[in-house]
């Protein structure tokens, strides 16, 4: 077993034990596809001076992620995700396939916007 099988197969023992059930929409949809993401949810630091001084020009801020197996679903900008009945996300911008993986930078829905979605915990 080579050193990329081995990479590959902690990716998927990863993907297994983080993942949740997702419905994906794709954009103009109205038709889920059941699939399983994981959620990323972290502060990022940005700004043009990265340093641990105070007071340079840096802030953080939340940059939501989903990871999809690129074997179950390829997402596109505009897809919704959605994860239970106050979780639920837009696809914004897709990255290139990471081999066994995609990841999308996505925004969260409000909830006005969760209404009339499907979610996996009610199917």
């Amino acid at each position: 077993m080579g050193l990329r099988d081995i990479k590959n197969k902690a990716r998927l023992d990863l993907h297994e034990e983080m993942k949740v059930p997702a419905f994906y929409y794709p954009p103009g949809s109205v038709t889920a596809t059941s699939c399983f993401v994981r959620v990323h949810s972290m502060f990022r630091a940005l700004g043009d001076i990265q340093s641990n001084q105070v007071g340079l020009a840096e802030r953080e801020e939340m940059v939501p992620r989903l990871v999809f197996m690129a074997s179950e679903i390829v997402p596109a900008r505009a897809g919704i995700v959605t994860i239970s009945a106050t979780e639920g996300y837009r696809v914004d911008v897709v990255q290139p396939p990471d081999g066994l993986t995609i990841t999308a930078f996505v925004i969260p829905l409000t909830a006005s916007q969760m209404v009339g979605l499907s979610y996996p915990e009610e199917a």
